[in-house]
Parts: C-alpha cells; sequence; structure tokens
C-alpha cells in the first residue's frame, strides 16, 4: 500500500514530468482513482486497529505504551490467596 501511495502521488504531483509513472497506472485519471481508494484503505485500516484497542481494554493499551501491565494491589493479593501462598505483611 505504501509504495502504491507513493507512486499514484508521485503521478498526480507531477503528471509531466513522471509521465512513464501516470502512463504506467492508466493515466492521470486512473492515479487519481487508485489514490483515492489507497487513502480510503489507510483511513479504514486504522479505525479496524482503534476498535481491537478498544475491544481489548484500556489495561492492555496501556500497557502497550507503557511497557508493562498495572495490576491492582487487591487482584495480586486475591491470586496469592487462591494459589495457596502465605501473605506476608497481613
Amino acid at each position: 500500500m505504501g509504495m502504491g501511495s507513493l507512486l499514484t502521488g508521485l503521478a498526480i504531483y507531477k503528471p509531466t514530468q513522471l509521465h512513464i509513472v501516470t502512463g504506467l497506472l492508466g493515466g492521470y485519471e486512473m492515479a487519481r482513482w487508485f489514490h483515492f481508494w489507497l487513502t480510503l484503505s489507510y483511513v479504514v485500516f486504522f479505525l479496524v486497529h482503534v476498535a481491537q484497542v478498544i475491544r481489548a481494554g484500556w489495561n492492555n493499551f496501556r500497557a502497550m505504551l507503557i511497557g508493562y501491565q498495572v495490576v491492582p494491589v487487591e487482584s495480586v493479593m486475591q491470586e496469592e490467596v487462591s494459589n495457596g501462598q502465605d501473605t506476608p505483611g497481613l
């Protein structure tokens, strides 16, 4: 997609100087058409990935940004108790 966007963008930007590229893409109008659909594909790609992040949850997103998962102390304590581990200091 990136290479297609680059080539179609150049064909639209400089159709006279890059007439070979423009011709290979089917002319100026076809280059514009391809460029439009590639741009629309980027938008769809972005929205799908944002929906996936929302579906995975805020904690997962935060873990991707900061590099580790923030776990509440209560859940760690409950997990230790359920595993039969002694919790010193309680």
